[in-house]
């Protein structure tokens, strides 16, 4: 269009542009739109085309930190004969997930994490999906309470109930994304998963965690990483640490064979 200002003019204004909280907040908001930061809607941010993609090669899938369901009832929405293991640790939250997919899924009221033991998880009344192993004092929530719940390491899990293998393992933990990678790598190191899907993000300061640990874990693997897009994925051949934004966002380990699949 004649009335749109050129990439080059742009750059040039930006350079010499006085200092302003607009400014800085629309510049913001450009670099997370199209690194794909911040989305937190799955019909936008590229999740339920992931999921599009990927379920008719499936037959088993975890969905690890399921909360009150809405994940598990949407993947079995669009494949309804998936053998479904959902895991979830808080109360009140298996209620709803007992709810909306008890009978089409197997629920397991604890959490995976990188040991089999016990864990404390501390959550706020009316924010379930906030339920963590970390205390996060910067949350100023009412009505918190600590929890010892139950935690199965992932192999642990697949070696006691005969679990061969992983089509998709979808993981949302609040922090302790890293623990169930690490508690499920033999696995990985055995090709026993074909793809995986996890949430990085602010939750990742508590635990200390970076991105540099999921490189680290599967170096020697035969897996790609890739950041989820709007269409498609983005693979990364290897950390940098500018890849450390701490913003919400969504990774995947795949299979060689699986990314032109996913990337469509």
């Amino acid at each position: 269009m004649s009335d749109m200002i050129s990439d080059a003019d742009l750059i040039r204004a930006l350079r010499k542009a006085a200092f302003s909280d607009g400014l800085k907040e629309a510049c913001d908001a450009y670099l997370c739109r199209i690194d794909n930061d911040n989305d937190f809607e799955p019909e936008t941010n590229g999740e339920h085309r992931f999921l599009d993609a990927i379920l008719p090669f499936c037959r088993t899938v975890f969905d690890v930190g399921a909360c009150v369901g809405e994940w598990s009832e949407k993947v079995l929405a669009i494949k309804p004969d998936l053998e479904l293991h959902s895991f979830e640790p808080m109360a009140k939250a298996q209620q709803t997930l007992t709810y909306k997919v008890g009978g089409k899924a197997i629920i397991n009221c604890f959490a995976l994490g990188k040991v089999s033991g016990k864990e404390v998880f501390h959550s706020a009344e009316n924010y379930p999906q906030l339920a963590s192993s970390f205390e996060r004092p910067w949350f100023s929530f009412e009505n918190t309470r600590a929890d010892t719940v139950d935690v199965m390491s992932l192999t642990d899990y697949c070696d006691r109930h005969g679990v061969g293998h992983i089509d998709l393992l979808k993981i949302d933990v609040e922090g302790s994304e890293m623990d169930v990678l690490e508690g499920g790598i033999d696995l990985f190191r055995q090709g026993r998963v074909m793809a995986a899907q996890v949430e990085y993000g602010g939750t990742w300061i508590a635990p200390r965690r970076q991105l540099r640990d999921l490189f680290d874990l599967l170096a020697g693997t035969d897996y790609v990483v890739a950041k989820l897009m709007p269409d498609g994925c983005r693979v990364v051949e290897r950390y940098d640490p500018s890849l450390e934004t701490y913003r919400y966002s969504n990774w995947l380990i795949l299979q060689q064979e699986m990314v032109e699949v996913v990337r469509g």
